[in-house]
C-alpha cells in the first residue's frame, strides 16, 4: 500500500522514499496514538513535530540540488523575476514551518481539550455528589463515563490518522515537487 501511494503521488522515479515516508507514518501514528493509552502523545511535542519538518526540509533541498544542481537551485530563487528573490526564500522557510504547526496544533489541541472535559466533568461530579453525606460517592468522578470516550475517539483516533496521512502526503508532494 505504501510503495503503491509513493508510486501515485510521487512517481516510480521516487521510490527510494518510500522508506522515509512509511517511517514518517508509523512514527506520527504511533507516537498520536499513543494518547489512548492515557500517555502524553509524543507528536504533542513541538520539538518531535520540529525534527521532522527539518529533515523533510533538508531532503526537499538536497532533492532539488540534486536534480538542478547548486546553480539550479540558486537560480530557482530569483525565478519568474529577480526582484521576488526574498519573496521566493521566505516561501521555502515557510513550509516546514506550516508543516510543523500544523501537524503539533492539531494534536495538542485534541489533547487540551480533552484534559479540559476531563477536569471539568471531574468538577461536575465531586459538586454534584458532594452533597450526599458519604464521601466515598464524591471521589468517584461519574461523570467521566461517556462523552471523554467519544471526544477521544474523535481527537486520538481520527485526528491522528487525518494528521499523519496529511504530514506523509505534504512531504511527498514538495520532495516531487522539488524534483521538477
Amino acid at each position: 500500500m505504501l510503495y503503491g501511494m509513493v508510486t501515485d503521488v510521487m512517481g516510480e522515479r521516487y521510490m527510494g522514499f518510500a522508506p522515509y515516508i512509511g517511517t514518517l507514518f508509523l512514527f506520527s501514528i504511533v507516537g498520536s496514538l499513543s494518547a489512548l493509552t492515557g500517555m502524553r502523545p509524543i507528536t504533542a511535542d513541538l520539538s518531535v513535530i520540529l525534527a521532522w519538518t527539518v529533515v523533510t526540509f533538508l531532503l526537499i533541498q538536497a532533492n532539488n540540488i540534486k536534480n538542478h544542481g547548486v546553480f539550479g537551485w540558486l537560480k530557482s530563487f530569483t525565478e519568474p523575476v529577480p526582484f521576488i528573490t526574498p519573496l521566493n526564500i521566505i516561501s521555502e522557510i515557510a513550509n516546514p514551518v506550516s508543516m510543523t504547526f500544523r501537524h503539533f496544533g492539531n494534536i495538542a489541541a485534541g489533547l487540551v481539550i480533552t484534559s479540559l472535559v476531563y477536569g471539568g466533568l471531574a468538577s461536575l461530579s465531586a459538586a454534584v455528589f458532594s452533597r450526599i453525606p458519604n464521601d466515598f460517592f464524591a471521589s468517584i468522578p461519574i461523570f467521566q463515563v461517556g462523552l471523554p470516550a467519544v471526544l477521544s475517539v474523535y481527537f486520538d483516533l481520527f485526528t491522528s490518522f487525518l494528521q499523519t496521512y496529511i504530514i506523509c502526503m505534504l512531504t511527498m508532494v514538495f520532495v516531487q515537487g522539488a524534483g521538477e
